[in-house]
């Protein structure tokens, strides 16, 4: 347990946004919140989201997306010859 020490914190200052970008922030996550809100209700409102290497479910209200599949890349020779159509008659 550590007694008689000193914690010194240090504070930044970000410059300050204009009251454009403010507002924008503001609806961006009133709509987020109320997104949230409708989809804890009623339950997510779910689609299958596809990207090159990655397969996940997005909800379409609040933007939800689960954890998904890695997709392992397509084999580019196949692993064993397909046979061809037999000339039995």
């Amino acid at each position: 347990m550590l007694t008689n020490t000193r914690v010194m914190l240090k504070f930044e200052s970000r410059p300050s946004d204009t009251a454009g970008e403010w507002l924008g922030q503001f609806v961006h996550r009133a709509t987020r919140r109320a997104g949230q809100l409708r989809c804890g209700m009623t339950g997510h409102n779910i689609l299958i989201h596809y990207e090159p290497a990655r397969l996940s479910l997005q909800c379409t209200t609040c933007g939800y997306e689960s954890p998904g599949w890695e997709l392992e890349a397509p084999r580019t020779t196949p692993s064993q010859p397909h046979p061809g159509p037999s000339a039995a008659a």
